[in-house]
């Protein structure tokens, strides 16, 4: 009977504490950015800004103007947008010409398959520190003050 216990409350706690045993780990992707230049997340990233909804998107371009940020490459830093719920007629005549005159480069994802594998919540833009691919922190942030810090803490 004891031993069934001490089974029972080993197996609790593996179960409880399993998400924290091992670390996400990204894989290599090859993007392209706006102007159709190729764009990787590689091991030489150490910071990421992910956005998957327009809303997050807005976020995230009044922050990096904000910031003056111009070159993510510069610090190790990457700038990932989903944008495949975009309907593709509004993409092509409207949000890619947009996207062009922006200052800084951001790696998309037209139709959401390279970024299936990223963290994300609804609604939330998200931040993450890497470490050779290995998630080390994530947050999600509904605000321009909480991805500007963020950006100036990762330069």
């Amino acid at each position: 009977m004891k031993s069934g216990l001490i089974k029972v409350v080993g197996l609790c706690a593996l179960l409880v504490l399993s998400p924290f045993a091992k670390a996400q780990t990204l894989n290599t992707v090859q993007f392209e950015d706006q102007h159709g230049t190729p764009i990787a997340l590689n091991e030489s990233v150490t910071w990421m800004i992910f956005s998957h909804h327009n809303d997050g998107a807005k976020l995230v371009k009044e922050a990096i103007d904000r910031a003056g940020l111009t070159d993510f490459a510069q610090y190790n830093g990457l700038y990932v947008a989903d944008i495949s719920r975009m309907p593709a007629l509004v993409t092509r005549l409207f949000a890619m010409p947009a996207m062009r005159k922006y200052e800084f480069t951001m790696a998309l994802d037209r139709d959401g398959d390279l970024t299936q594998g990223l963290p994300r919540e609804a609604e939330q833009v998200t931040l993450v520190k890497l470490d050779n691919l290995n998630v080390v922190e994530q947050s999600y942030v509904s605000s321009v003050d909480e991805i500007l810090a963020f950006i100036n803490a990762n330069r």
